[in-house]
């Protein structure tokens, strides 16, 4: 599978915002999945490629990626070295990262080619009311266009998929959620804030330090569900 991203212009909520679409294509079949959020960081490459694997059941060996720093530590090419909690984290799926060589197009043409047959077709005069809109609607493009006969390849992705499925590994990780930690101090008032929000917690634990988990489900791509406990008495 080779993944990648690409800045696009999207209008959500009335709002116009310079967001990331980021892509994964099976390299046989040409089956295609893609989100698009307003920041792509780790957590938000994890939950897009769990989201991913999620949408094709199962996992592939490798997933080949540009030199891109959301995965990399260092090296390119064969010598790249991924971030430590980005290999453990292709490792509880059974896949490898690999970059492709800098210079090597042909190692990423099955993904960039449908970065503007996205922007000229599904973007095209389109406004969503919100993140989730966005991306439900993204995904039921994304059923119509695999299963559309392609001239290029001259099948329907659906039909190479059901071949090509059979080469897949099953996720054993697929359906739990990915998060994000943090570590707070309850306020006097009994909140926590991440992301600028407040969320309330126990008042017995004002004055406490709390670990904060911070998750991102698939059916609400842009919300985020917080939950807290606490680490140690004040």
């Amino acid at each position: 599978m080779q993944h990648d991203t690409s800045p696009h212009e999207v209008e959500v909520g009335g709002k116009k915002y310079k967001a990331q679409t980021a892509s994964a294509v099976l390299c046989y079949s040409r089956l295609l999945f893609f989100q698009i959020n307003p920041t792509f960081q780790r957590f938000d490459c994890k939950v897009f490629l769990t989201d991913a694997l999620q949408y094709i059941g199962g996992a592939p060996e490798r997933v080949m990626i540009d030199n891109t720093h959301v995965v990399v530590l260092r090296g390119t090419g064969r010598e790249m070295i991924p971030v430590p909690e980005m290999e453990v984290f292709g490792e509880r799926f059974g896949f490898r990262f690999v970059a492709h060589a800098i210079g090597n197009a042909n190692r990423s043409a099955r993904v960039e080619r449908p970065f503007s047959f996205i922007e000229n077709n599904f973007l095209a005069g389109r406004a969503f009311a919100s993140w989730e809109d966005l991306n439900n609607q993204a995904r039921q493009w994304c059923d119509r266009v695999n299963s559309t006969y392609k001239k290029h390849i001259r099948a329907v992705p659906r039909e190479l998929f059901a071949v090509e499925r059979n080469a897949s590994q099953t996720a054993a990780g697929v359906d739990s959620d990915v998060y994000r930690l943090h570590q707070r101090t309850v306020d006097v008032e009994g909140y926590v804030s991440v992301n600028s929000i407040r969320y309330s917690v126990p008042v017995s634990w004002i004055g406490r330090r709390v670990e904060v988990r911070e998750t991102r489900t698939r059916s609400k791509s842009s919300s985020m569900r917080v939950t807290s406990s606490p680490m140690s008495a004040p």
